[in-house]
Formats: C-alpha cells, structure tokens, sequence
C-alpha cells in the first residue's frame, strides 16, 4: 500500500512512455542491436540500504526541456537501429508532458519496440525529485524493484512499477541533480530480453554525455 506521504509521479511517467510509444509506430523493419548486458547494479542493495547518493557534480538540462529529442544523438540511435526522428511530448503541447516532465520516444519500424527518454521536472516541481524520490516510492510501493548502479559516474538505478525485465522491457533513472532525475524505457524485447537493458544503458550513457557538453 502506498503510504500518505507524497511520492513521485511514477503513474504519469508510466503514460508517457505509452503515449511516446504508440505515436512513434511506423511499419518498416528494423533489427535492434545492443551488446550483451553486463549490468553494474548492485543487486544487494535492491531492496535494502536506503542511503541514496548525491549528485557531486550536477549538470542542467534546462536547455533541453524544450527539444527533449536533441538529449540523444541521432547517431546513437541509428546504431540501435532507431533510424527515425524522435518524437517529442513538451509541456506546452500534452498534459501529460505537463504534469510528469518532458520526454522524447523513439520507434523501430515494424517491430513494436521503444526506447523513451523523460526529465521528471514534475517530481522536481512537488518538492520530491531525484533519485531519492524514486526510491521513497520503491519504499511506499509505486515502483515493484529498484537496483542501484551508476552512469559515467552518476547514481542511478534500474526501477519500475512493474518488473518485466524477463519479458524483454528496461527502465532506469538516473540522477543529475539532488532534486532531478531523467529516465529511460526500452522494450518490449520480446524475442531478445537480454536487449533490453543493454539499450537502456548505452542511452542513458548518451544523455550524460550531452549534459556534460552544454547546450
């Protein structure tokens, strides 16, 4: 049971990635590629020590609130075998961007698989942010697994509201700020779980080193 504390936006996170997804389906084949996944979580900590990182060195994604889409770069996409432009959900055109923070969805053709790229300003905005909101609402039961391990350096955890690793889909968030955390979605992999996190993680990678470069 959730508990009357507040906790993080992780219903509306969960609509975006549908919206994202189903308004990036197209036709043509594709084939994903990712390399074998050899994850860094620490798998002890899972659902354990509550002592969640700080973010030493924060970096500001304001700059990409606006064209959430730019946070990766096409060329990494294309190696996913994501060759079409992403679409973008900002607060100014979706109520749903509004409430949960700007995303960006990408959509292999014909095959049915996603990758989705979110900032939770929303979680930002309510006072709860970063990654100790989402492991407070791990605690009160919005999110069914969380597993830290890091990015080039920064805390993040693998998490979700329902853990379908198995089935071949991935999430992670991943902190950049004290009170920020951007997310990442890929799936469903269903022929090829192991996909999955692979692609969340080079991804997530990418961001970090758009962040770093400025805007």
């Amino acid at each position: 049971m959730i508990s009357a504390r507040r906790a993080p936006r992780a219903a509306a996170a969960a609509l975006m990635v549908g919206l994202l997804a189903a308004g990036c389906a197209t036709e043509e084949p594709g084939t994903p590629s990712a390399s074998s996944w050899t994850s860094s979580a620490d798998n002890s900590t899972s659902a354990s020590g509550g002592d969640v990182p700080q973010v030493s060195s924060p970096l500001d994604a304001s700059a990409y609130l606006d064209r959430p889409c730019d946070l990766v770069p096409q060329k990494v996409m294309n190696e996913l075998s994501y060759t079409e432009p992403g679409k973008a959900l900002t607060a100014d055109e979706n109520s749903t961007a509004a409430l949960s923070g700007p995303g960006c969805g990408w959509n292999v053709r014909g095959h049915g698989q996603s990758v989705v790229v979110g900032i939770q300003t929303g979680n930002q905005q309510d006072g709860m942010g970063g990654l100790q909101g989402i492991y407070d609402g791990y605690q009160d039961g919005q999110f069914e697994y969380y597993e830290p391990t890091t990015v080039d350096g920064y805390p993040a955890a693998f998490s979700d509201i329902s853990d379908n690793r198995d089935r071949g889909s991935c999430a992670m968030y991943v902190g950049i700020a004290d009170d920020l955390t951007y997310s990442v979605y890929a799936g469903p992999y269903g022929d090829e779980p192991e996909q999955a996190c692979p692609v969340v993680e080079q991804v997530a990678g990418a961001v970090i080193e758009t962040l770093k470069g400025g805007a």
